[in-house]
């Protein structure tokens, strides 16, 4: 079974990088199915459905890739990506926070927590974006070259009414 498992799952990865992100999601998910306990197959799988907009599917094969695997920062990531595309800040914050406390070097999930935190904190009291600065800050620190997160920072620094960082 495994072989079949990793079969699809190599099917998959050939496909999604073709194009073809629709059969790249079943072949992750026949995948998925005949090895359950990898966590791997359901992250392929929910990144797939994710491509595709389908939230509450990537939703589900996000929490089986924790439930095999619960310190696995980029499900957390990804649980928090899908939370922002489904305009849900305050839970993309929370899964955000879990995945930067598990890969605390990861850049993008501190960029994406930082922008979470803003969108969380707009049209609220100043003081919520001195988390997103903070945040954004060490998306800048760890993404020197991120044109991206040098404008998120330089803006929520701007509304923040910090007077330094």
């Amino acid at each position: 079974m495994s072989s079949d498992a990793a079969s699809s799952a190599a099917s998959g990865h050939t496909l999604f990088a073709r194009g073809d992100v629709v059969g790249a999601a079943e072949a992750f998910a026949n995948a998925a199915r005949a090895a359950p306990s990898r966590a791997e197959y359901h992250m392929a799988l929910a990144d797939a459905e994710t491509a595709l907009g389908r939230w509450l599917y990537a939703t589900r094969s996000y929490e089986s890739a924790l439930a095999n695997s619960p310190r696995l920062g980029a499900a957390y990531y990804g649980l928090g990506r899908v939370a922002l595309a489904r305009d849900a800040p305050d839970d993309a914050v929370q899964w955000l926070q879990s995945a930067t406390a598990m890969s605390v070097e990861s850049g993008e999930a501190w960029l994406l927590l930082g922008a979470a935190q803003a969108q969380l904190a707009a049209g609220r009291e100043v003081p919520l974006l001195w988390d997103a600065v903070d945040s954004l800050g060490r998306a800048v620190h760890l993404l020197p070259r991120s044109a991206d997160a040098y404008w998120q920072l330089g803006d929520s620094y701007a509304n923040s009414g910090r007077r330094r960082l």
